[in-house]
């Protein structure tokens, strides 16, 4: 069903495309009697990218990039249509990793812009489409890797539209290590996540945030240390730090997380300067002592007597 699907498509997208456009291509295959598969395939994808291109513009793009062919209402109908089958077809491990050889950076970006727009069943059914590439290490790892992905989608959760669903995506691929983030990520992003740990967009998104800058800052290696630390995220962490130690009880998974994200960001000791080190000592202090406590307190309830017995004046000793 999927392939007929696709072939339905496939003519629809590519009479999108001007047809002097990819007269080189035609004109070089036609050369051939019987072209080699490598080469009807580097043609179908020419053909592809075209007209996905054409059809699935970029924000940046999308007025320059619209069909002279199409009204906005057929175009429309299309990228509806488009959305709802990526959806389906991203159901499967291997449509969408071909979906992405073919629809490349583009596809990506339709997906993001849509996924983000305001609630509509195309909303939708790009959301689900975003959620099904989040469960494939390779189909995330391109997603996840694009400029700007991260930071769209924190805010889209930030905004309260996103669904159970794409939250839950993007919690799982980190727990579960489904995702490479070793090319690493962006200044302009890097300063988004970073902007974010203020709380400003909601605990959930502070939450998802530290999570991944922790994440950049393990898998990017030292100048990924360098460039986060010296985009503010030192100085950030040294007062989420303090905002953790505050809330007290109710702060200790903060508090865990900040630690993890701070020891991320000295796997290089020169990213983070002696200024912005110190920054970090009170609070790390009042959690040593928090944690020390709550220790001691947990072994003596587990031992059945109260912390401070032994302490008294010894006068039944000699009884």
């Amino acid at each position: 069903m999927q392939c007929l699907q696709l072939t339905l498509l496939t003519p629809a997208l590519i009479s999108t495309v001007p047809h002097n456009a990819t007269a080189p291509v035609q004109d070089a295959t036609q050369q051939q009697e019987q072209p080699p598969a490598a080469t009807t395939l580097a043609f179908l994808q020419h053909q592809l990218s075209k007209a996905a291109a054409a059809v699935w513009p970029s924000r940046r793009t999308s007025s320059e990039a619209k069909p002279s062919s199409l009204t906005d209402s057929a175009l429309n109908h299309i990228r509806a249509t488009s959305a709802r089958w990526l959806a389906q077809w991203a159901e499967d491990p291997e449509s969408r990793e071909a979906l992405l050889a073919f629809g490349s950076n583009t596809l990506l970006d339709f997906l993001i812009t849509t996924a983000t727009d305001d609630p509509s069943p195309e909303q939708a059914h790009a959301e689900q489409a975003l959620c099904n590439f989040l469960q494939g290490y390779h189909t995330s790892t391109r997603l996840l890797s694009r400029p700007g992905a991260i930071s769209r989608l924190l805010n889209h959760v930030a905004s309260g539209k996103a669904s159970e669903g794409l939250v839950e995506g993007l919690t799982g691929v980190l727990r579960a290590k489904g995702v490479d983030l070793s090319q690493g990520l962006s200044a302009e992003d890097g300063r988004e996540l970073i902007g974010m740990l203020d709380g400003s967009h909601g605990h959930q998104v502070q939450n998802l945030a530290l999570k991944y800058l922790t994440a950049w800052a393990s898998a990017g290696g030292p100048q990924q240390c360098r460039q986060l630390a010296d985009a503010g995220l030192a100085v950030a962490l040294g007062q989420l730090a303090m905002e953790a130690v505050q809330q007290g009880e109710q702060g200790r998974q903060l508090q865990k997380a900040v630690c993890r994200c701070q020891r991320a960001l000295l796997t290089d000791s020169s990213a983070v300067d002696d200024h912005q080190l110190a920054t970090w000592m009170q609070p790390l202090l009042f959690m040593a002592a928090d944690a020390a406590a709550a220790a001691a307190a947990a072994a003596a309830t587990a031992g059945g007597r109260s912390p401070y017995a032994g302490l008294g004046n010894g006068s039944s000793s000699g009884s």
